[in-house]
């Protein structure tokens, strides 16, 4: 029988990877190592003064110290384990590497214990937090196990609910954008991490998704994947928001077209447009979102949003009876499209030099 283990011991100003490893051991270790569960941690200044075995007899585990089979440091016996981590070493233990809920937490430790942090990351955060309190270990773990818990926990709702509710209620369809087949996804659902779902190999990989919240809201999200540009779009949407509600934007006499198109692509919110939000570095467009949840409803239907989307993202599509001499006619010269107006220019200076 496994002996108990009371005690964790690491060393003074743990890093993440001691942090993650202990968190993974009392989460997931019980059966292994019965007891650790409610183990108390140590954190030892002085080098061990037995082997790491002989301290786990005594109900002592070790977690990057003392050379044992949870720490990954060179000893003198011993080079450094390659491409590893306490946690890494941890996971193999208890078959936790194929887990997909935390993959991709076990890999990023690995991968900032092995490298430099970035700064903001979380490993970055415990060491600023290390610096704030040197001789309080215990205060630096009591910081970061909440976000480790609210991590697991958020990964597990993304992999069961959302994926069930994306399952059974998102509508995939393919959209042309430049010669290429792409995935629209559109679902009518609350669920804040649905969107991401269908970008995610989890889901779809949409290309471009279309969430509508239970108050009529809708927020449109693209993959960063497939670089598109939502410019037109932008203007598109903008506009057609102002005709829903009876009203025409114009184009004031002070601004030429290029720069009316400017204006209605302009990141933030617009006065005369306040329904939607252009976030240009993620291009999103946003009829309310998490931090403002109280902006009005759009009027769109989804099928106008969709139809909408399917023109704007496609820069290389036109009106199907496209005629460049008559463009005033044209059902789409209201939305001031860039490809519009680079066809025209490009049409009147091969005629000016003919």
């Amino acid at each position: 029988m496994a002996t108990k283990i009371k005690t964790i011991a690491t060393h003074l100003r743990p890093h993440l990877d001691e942090i993650v490893t202990i968190w993974l051991l009392w989460k997931f270790g019980k059966e292994k190592f019965p007891g650790i569960e409610k183990a108390e941690i140590q954190y030892w200044s002085e080098d061990a003064k037995k082997t790491a075995k002989e301290y786990e007899e005594e109900g002592i585990l070790l977690v990057g110290i003392g050379g044992g089979k949870f720490d990954e440091h060179a000893t003198r016996k011993e080079e450094r384990k390659k491409d590893s981590c306490a946690a890494t070493l941890v996971a193999t233990a208890l078959g936790l590497n194929e887990d997909p809920l935390l993959e991709n937490l076990i890999r990023f430790t690995l991968r900032t214990d092995i490298n430099s942090s970035n700064p903001f990351d979380l490993a970055w955060s415990v060491q600023v937090l290390n610096h704030e309190w040197p001789n309080d270990s215990e205060k630096v773990f009591k910081q970061i196990i909440p976000i480790l818990d609210a991590y697991y926990e958020t990964q597990k709702e993304f992999s069961g609910e959302t994926k069930e509710e994306f399952k059974k209620k998102a509508q995939i369809e393919d959209i042309q954008v430049c010669l290429k087949t792409l995935k629209l996804v559109t679902i009518i659902s609350d669920n804040e991490q649905v969107a991401k779902f269908a970008r995610s190999k989890h889901g779809c990989e949409a290309a471009v998704t279309i969430q509508k919240k239970s108050k009529g809201n809708v927020q449109i999200f693209t993959s960063k994947r497939y670089f598109l540009n939502l410019t037109d779009l932008v203007m598109m949407i903008r506009i057609e928001e102002q005709r829903a509600k009876g009203k025409i934007l114009m184009k004031p006499k002070e601004l030429s077209p290029k720069e009316y198109c400017e204006h209605l692509s302009k990141e933030g919110t617009l006065q005369e447009a306040e329904e939607w939000f252009f976030h240009k570095e993620t291009q999103a467009l946003l009829n309310g979102s998490l931090t403002k949840p109280d902006i009005p409803p759009t009027k769109l239907t989804l099928d106008k949003i969709k139809e909408l989307i399917k023109i704007g993202v496609d820069n290389t599509r036109f009106y199907e009876n496209c005629n460049v001499h008559n463009c005033r006619n044209c059902p789409w010269n209201k939305w001031f499209l860039r490809r519009c107006r680079k066809l025209r220019f490009q049409t009147f200076h091969s005629n000016s030099h003919s």
